[in-house]
């Protein structure tokens, strides 16, 4: 039987999305831009087209 590695930023994803932390969402957030940021350049990260609350 073969084992399946599953990419380690998906992992660290889906723990995220199961955390009860508070800062789990903006963990989240940042594990997402740095993985746009990674395929698509700095210009189209979240945090560069959406604005944050204040």
């Amino acid at each position: 039987m073969s084992q399946l590695e599953l990419d380690p930023q998906f992992t660290q994803g889906l723990h995220l999305l199961h955390s009860t932390n508070k800062d789990s969402a903006e963990q989240l957030r940042a594990l997402l831009d740095e993985a746009i940021k990674q395929k698509y350049g700095p210009s189209k990260m979240l945090s560069n087209v959406l604005h944050k609350k204040n």
